[in-house]
């Protein structure tokens, strides 16, 4: 099986954002399928559309039957932070500087899912919004450190630079996730170092949580 030029709609609380894929091909024989075995599939470039970056390859593996099997493994390079503004509209708009990471899931059954991202943007950096820098301040004890983020997020919509910045979210059981950012803002003298660990009464909450947002409806 091989496509070409593949969009894909996905619901957001802010209504559809429109991706779209410059393939995707199966490395498996769809006979797999009726043979209860595992298929892989392959894709490549994507990315939102109208994005001029190359946007995410990787792989994907689907098993179906009694206990349904998922897996992505997922890289890129060369993108930029304007192709995440979907996520957060308001704090990520005007946003820049090219960023490259990757992306993990996997899921058996009704067992806990494993997700782990990355995000990595290397100097020189780009800009952000002063004011995302509010986001992290219900994180950060009384210090030097939260002071220097109060008086920078007070800039409002302001464009800041930063020089490096990288972010790792991981979620190792279906009720717990951990966030570590560190980013560089020289015009501030600030090093943000975060660490943070959410965690919710249930399993699977977060994904619950997800849907709810309508970040993980996906409409083809």
């Amino acid at each position: 099986l091989h496509i070409e030029r593949i969009r894909v709609s996905l619901n957001t609380r802010r209504g559809p954002v429109a991706f779209t894929a410059d393939s995707v091909s199966s490395i498996d024989p769809l006979a797999f399928f009726f043979q209860k075995k595992p298929i892989r599939f392959s894709f490549k470039n994507l990315r939102p559309e109208h994005s001029a970056s190359r946007g995410i390859e990787g792989e994907f593996l689907f098993l179906g039957g009694n206990e349904p099997r998922f897996q992505l493994a997922a890289d890129f390079d060369g993108m930029t932070l304007e192709d995440f503004r979907w996520l957060d509209p308001d704090n990520l708009d005007g946003a820049s500087g090219k960023v490259g990471g990757h992306i993990r899931f996997r899921r058996t059954g009704d067992q806990a899912p494993f997700f782990e991202m990355t995000l990595d943007a290397p100097d020189p950096g780009g800009s952000l919004q002063a004011k995302f820098f509010d986001l992290f301040l219900p994180y950060l004890p009384a210090s030097v450190q939260r002071k220097r983020v109060e008086k920078l997020a007070g800039r409002g919509e302001r464009l800041v630079r930063f020089k490096t910045a990288d972010l790792k979210v991981e979620m190792p059981e279906g009720d717990r996730m951990k966030v570590l950012l560190h980013i560089l803002v020289l015009d501030y003298n600030l090093k943000l170092q975060l660490s943070m660990e959410v965690r919710t009464d249930s399993e699977n909450a977060l994904l619950k949580i997800a849907r709810w947002m309508g970040v993980v409806e996906v409409k083809l």
